[in-house]
């Protein structure tokens, strides 16, 4: 069988990476000056990128976390002895960027590579050490502010990004860093400070690397361990949600034995199980009877709205997840088909307007019927009691099991601004 060359190329690219980390990490080469006596023009410029190999281990002086460092440093030592977890670590880490101009600012690596390796660390005094490894998500952001001059090509595109709101951004970059689990977010984010500005190779392009911001918090970064337990307040999230689905249960076999049987009890209790009912809650949900006052199509169009809001979310946090086309996704909103789904402001209008049109409708009807003010503030109760419940029971979901539902590089980031917004 041919070998495939794409793999070929694969395993020879990772190997001279591995070289010439191995070798910058014996003869203790600078960090800005990278300076190799190899063989072959390819390697030398290989490894005189700028992030090869100090921002893949958080080794710097400034991290005070001892056991980071340590196993940071055995990341690196078994990198020239071609051990598979830390070639693993190394292939989980983002390498080069890539579509920057086209307004991918993404560099994602392999999360699932990385969460799945596990490390052991022989120990002859105490038994073994293990780490795992740890997914973060680092954040370089040039503000506004602090952009160069726009006086190269580069530097007016990047301007022209940032002013244009249909454009994809291009004065930040998510990077994707491979880390032992015993480092936090916060160790990486001071060893990016602190190696950043010692990167002349990227001074040279034109980039100010002094004024560039790093963030990595723990939100940031996450392993396979992360999900493996659960808080109280999940915990008694769990429990209500078991409580109303024992009431689902028992409402719906009394709805169903009520009319067979004479052992179900009549009386309080009885009727409200039967609220819980699955077959009187689907009958009243699929009822078309309309009463004389009703509107007709109305109710229709206001179903409509909601289903095209619901789809509009759904379709827009799709788009604003990390794309390796973005500006495809960009140029959607000019397409009539798309647009309207995306025109979240006008169906939202229209649904508020549709929704407070009904209301004050029926309003109008109870309030020629019932001729007490008193009578009317039951209605705002009843009204208040229906929804509330609902309403108080997705916000407890959403900021406890929501985080629960999902796995990936950005989910902890966007389940965090859903639990606390």
């Amino acid at each position: 069988m041919r070998p495939d060359l794409s793999s070929l190329f694969f395993l020879a690219a990772l190997l001279v990476t591995v070289k010439a980390l191995s070798y910058n990490h014996d003869k203790g080469a600078g960090i800005g000056n990278i300076s190799l006596d190899v063989h072959g023009d390819y390697l030398q410029t290989m490894t005189s990128l700028p992030f090869f190999p100090s921002i893949f281990a958080p080794t710097s002086e400034v991290v005070t976390n001892q056991l980071c460092r340590n196993d940071s440093l055995l990341f690196l030592s078994s990198l020239r002895n071609s051990t598979l977890w830390a070639l693993k670590m190394l292939d989980g880490s983002a390498k080069f960027p890539t579509g920057l101009f086209a307004g991918v600012n993404h560099n994602m690596g392999n999360y699932g590579e990385c969460l799945s390796l596990k490390a052991s660390i022989p120990n002859n005094e105490s038994p073994d050490r293990s780490f795992i490894g740890k997914y973060c998500l680092a954040k370089f952001e040039i503000p506004p502010s602090k952009l160069p001059p726009p006086t190269s090509d580069i530097w007016i595109q990047v301007k022209h990004s940032i002013d244009t709101v249909s454009e994809p951004s291009m004065n930040f970059l998510r990077w994707a860093i491979c880390v032992p689990s015993t480092c936090s977010g916060e160790d990486l984010q001071s060893h990016l400070k602190y190696i950043l500005p010692k990167l002349h190779q990227l001074k040279t392009l034109g980039i100010p690397v002094e004024d560039v911001d790093v963030a990595v918090d723990d939100s940031m970064c996450s392993t396979i361990e992360d999900n493996s337990g659960f808080t109280y307040g999940q915990t008694a999230v769990i429990c209500i949600m078991i409580a109303v689905l024992i009431l689902i249960c028992l409402g719906s076999a009394v709805d169903t034995f009520s009319g067979k049987v004479d052992v179900v009890p009549k009386g309080y209790f009885t009727e409200v199980l039967l609220c819980f009912s699955i077959w009187r809650n689907l009958s009243k949900l699929t009822d078309c009877y309309q009463p004389a006052a009703a509107l007709g199509p109305v109710p229709g169009v206001k179903f409509l709205s909601m289903t095209l809001i619901i789809f509009g979310h759904r379709v827009l946090l799709s788009i604003l997840q990390a794309s390796d086309n973005p500006r495809f996704l960009t140029e959607k909103y000019d397409d009539l088909d798309v647009s309207v789904v995306l025109s979240g402001n006008l169906l939202v209008d229209t649904f508020f307007i549709i929704t407070g049109y009904l209301l004050s409708y029926h309003f109008i009807l109870e309030s020629g019927r019932i001729k007490s003010a008193w009578n009317i503030f039951w209605i705002y109760l009843h009204r208040y009691i229906r929804l509330t419940p609902v309403y108080m029971f997705v916000l407890a979901f959403i900021s406890t099991l929501y985080i629960k539902m999902g796995s990936g590089p950005e989910w902890n980031i966007s389940a965090s601004l859903e639990s606390i917004y």
